[in-house]
C-alpha cells in the first residue's frame, strides 16, 4: 500500500504556514514538466493558480517509490538536479529507506546522497524546524 495520503497530512501538518504542499502537480523544469508524488513550495497568494511552479519555487520534491525505483533514480533525479531542485526524496518502500538528495551538480545529480531508516528523523534543508518521522513515511 502506498502511503501518500499519510505523507501528506504529515507535510501539511508540520509544514502549514511554511510551505505549499503540493501532490502530483506539475512543475515546470526547462524542457518537461514532471508532476512529483510532492513537492514542497514557496507560499504564493494565488497558491500557483495563475501559473505552474517553476524550479525556483520549488524547495524539495518527493517521489513514493515501490515499482518507480529505478525510474525515478535514473529519469527524475537527473531532471531535478539538472533544473537545479535544491533537495530531492526518494521514499524507497521496496528497501524501507528514505533517499535523500542533495546540492545539485550540473551533471545530473547530486554530491550528497543520505539514508534514513525506521526510527531516524529527518528535515528538509530549506525547513530544519520541521522534524519528519521515518516512520510514518514509511507507513
Amino acid at each position: 500500500m502506498r502511503p501518500q495520503k499519510r505523507i501528506n497530512r504529515l507535510l501539511t501538518t508540520k509544514l502549514l504556514d511554511l510551505a505549499i504542499v503540493s501532490v502530483q502537480d506539475p512543475i515546470v523544469l526547462e524542457d518537461s514538466e514532471p508532476e512529483p508524488d510532492f513537492a514542497l513550495l514557496v507560499p504564493r497568494d494565488d497558491f500557483y493558480s495563475q501559473a505552474k511552479p517553476k524550479s525556483p519555487d520549488v524547495r524539495l520534491v518527493i517521489e513514493v517509490a515501490d515499482t518507480s525505483l529505478a525510474y525515478d533514480r535514473e529519469i527524475k533525479l537527473p531532471l531535478y538536479a539538472d533544473a537545479g531542485i535544491q533537495e530531492y526524496w526518494i521514499i524507497n518502500l521496496a528497501e524501507f529507506k528514505v533517499e535523500v538528495y542533495r546540492q545539485p551538480s550540473t551533471s545530473g545529480s547530486y554530491k550528497s546522497r543520505t539514508d534514513y531508516y525506521r526510527g531516524d528523523f529527518l528535515s528538509p534543508v530549506a525547513f530544519p524546524e520541521a522534524s519528519l518521522a521515518i516512520d510514518l513515511m514509511l507507513g
